[in-house]
């Protein structure tokens, strides 16, 4: 063909404003090329120049009223022309030279800016007016820690805001001054994904910013933005454990040696429920409010005789703050902690010394053995209730596999675990074919049970205990492999491929087989340095969608 690669990953087409020829700049995964004037000019990367895989292109102010171009690569972002570059990577202050989007962008006080999404460095900021100018971490430039340092594209909007995809959702940044406030956009706003494609993002004429996801795409329209100002309904309810009473209200009164309550609280938002965080404090026993939480409850045991008050402040999702509210009670002292018990005790002691001092040593025996068993057996009960829901939590309802929030926490210790060891991890991304069709077909109860039998066989075929299977989605299984490399994955996948083909469901609605058969996708990583295990999965994902286009029912290993 006319380029010296058929894989392209950027376009640019530039017109000089000197009255040049319009050049359409071309980054393939071989190199950089150029067409103009009807000539094709390949590999134009020169002496110090773009080499490799090309994936971002650029057109950016050069400081003195003309432009130049920018490239980035899997080897650092390149500034000039050729002959002229001029290279940034960990050099400069890149924490990863993998360069995967590029964005010109004016700031409210009118420089002009560039900046660099990498893969696992996160996004940087570079002044174009400095020609001694370092990029500058966005991490730097906002308050809060950003979900995810891997960066797919960049967009703006007409307010000047700048959005950013990850494999983690999509960061929105305004400027506030030097510096930026930040807001993460996830699937419950309504992303078909957290995790991005690499350059998918624009600006359409009416203004929504677009994004492409690895399901699908997402448009958000700013001028329909309605932003989320509502304080909600924070409710407090506490319990008196020590007697097992059950609840009690504002102002009541406990009895002597009833120190032992707890706190039930819940913030009444609908909406991204798994962001609500709680702050609480009991005045009269801690000086100030506690760090924001998820917990939705607080216990306290052993209060001494008083008057307390406990408060808590609600956060939802969006940051509106509900409260403080409180509950006012009080400890009663017991008899002998009176002004009048203390100096009637002391004449007692004086007269009785003997027998008060055994008679009060085997009432607070025989309390102490009560409050012992009491607080045992409630400790029981809460294990044994926490540690079912903690199981739970953990399951596929319909096919009593792990489910994907225990696939994440497994993949981020194992993924530690083989940093330390500098051991292979390997993952398998196992998808049914055509299950919609199936579904279309059989009815939903059939392709559920279809979905129990495929992930029964996944399970059952598993070679090592170590190894570990969790639905990933929908008709989607993750099979993770620790010290397991690409080819003994690769041996697996097939296995259970075929496996699965064995189990003979009918499914005649499959352009594939008569049966119902999976696709697989392998990767493989031996973790280091800061590197993300999301990349992991992305690869393994790359790799199914690779077997699918090759026509289904195979493995296909990540190239």
């Amino acid at each position: 063909g006319a380029i010296g690669n058929d894989l392209v990953q950027a376009l640019l087409a530039t017109r000089p404003s000197d009255g040049s020829p319009a050049a359409l700049w071309v980054g393939t995964r071989g190199g950089l090329d150029r067409f103009e004037a009807g000539v094709w000019h390949h590999d134009i990367g020169g002496e110090g120049g773009p080499r490799g895989s090309v994936v971002a292109l650029a057109e950016a102010p050069d400081g003195a009223g003309g432009r130049e171009l920018w490239v980035g690569t899997t080897s650092g972002a390149f500034r000039g022309l050729p002959g002229k570059w001029r290279r940034y990577d960990e050099a400069s202050g890149l924490r990863n030279p993998t360069v995967h989007a590029l964005h010109v962008r004016t700031s409210a006080s009118g420089r002009p800016s560039l900046w660099l999404g990498t893969d696992g460095g996160g996004a940087y900021r570079l002044w174009l007016d400095d020609a001694e100018a370092r990029p500058e971490p966005v991490q730097e430039l906002v308050d809060q820690r950003l979900a995810s340092q891997v960066v797919y594209a960049f967009a703006e909007d007409a307010a000047g805001r700048l959005y950013f995809s990850t494999n983690r959702g999509i960061v929105r940044l305004t400027e506030a001054g030097e510096r930026f406030t930040a807001e993460l956009f996830e699937s419950f706003h309504g992303l078909p994904s957290d995790q991005g494609n690499r350059g998918a993002a624009t600006t359409d004429g009416k203004g929504r910013v677009w994004f492409g996801t690895v399901r699908g795409a997402a448009a958000l329209d700013p001028a329909l933005e309605v932003a989320d100002r509502t304080r909600k309904r924070l409710l407090l309810t506490a319990r008196d454990l020590y007697s097992g009473a059950g609840a009690f209200v504002d102002g009541a009164r406990l009895p002597p040696g009833r120190g032992h309550v707890r706190f039930d609280f819940r913030l009444l938002s609908y909406f991204g429920e798994e962001r609500t965080r709680y702050r609480t404090r009991l005045a009269s026993f801690e000086a100030a409010f506690g760090d924001w939480t998820s917990s939705i409850e607080r216990e306290y045991s052993s209060l001494p005789p008083g008057a307390y008050r406990f408060e808590v402040i609600g956060r939802d999702a969006a940051g509106n703050l509900s409260g403080p509210i409180g509950l006012a009670f009080e400890v009663a002292p017991a008899f002998w902690q009176t002004a009048w018990a203390k100096w009637g005790g002391a004449l007692l002691i004086v007269a009785l010394l003997a027998a008060a001092w055994r008679g009060r040593t085997a009432v607070h025996h025989r309390r102490e053995e009560a409050l012992q068993e009491l607080v045992a057996a409630r400790t029981r009960q809460l294990e044994n209730a926490n540690a079912l829901l903690i199981d739970l939590s953990y399951l596929d309802p319909l096919t009593s596999i792990p489910n994907r929030r225990r696939f994440d926490e497994v993949l981020a210790e194992e993924w530690r675990r083989a940093g330390r060891s500098r051991s292979r991890l390997s993952l398998l991304m196992i998808d049914v074919d055509c299950f919609k069709a199936f579904n279309d077909t059989y009815g939903h109860q059939s392709g559920d049970d279809c979905l129990r039998q495929v992930a029964a066989s996944l399970s059952d075929h598993l070679p090592r205990a170590g190894d570990s299977v969790a639905r990933y989605g929908g008709e989607e299984f993750a099979v993770l492999l620790p010290g397991t490399d690409a080819a003994g994955a690769y041996l697996l996948a097939e296995r259970l491929r075929q496996e699965v083909a064995r189990l003979g469901i009918p499914h005649r609605a499959s352009g594939v087989a008569s049966h119902v058969t999976v696709s697989c996708g392998v990767a493989s990583r031996r973790p280091h340095g800061d590197e993300d295990p999301a990349t992991l999965v992305a690869g393994a994902d790359v790799a199914l969608y690779a077997a699918k286009r090759r026509g289904r029912d195979r493995s296909t290993l990540e190239e």
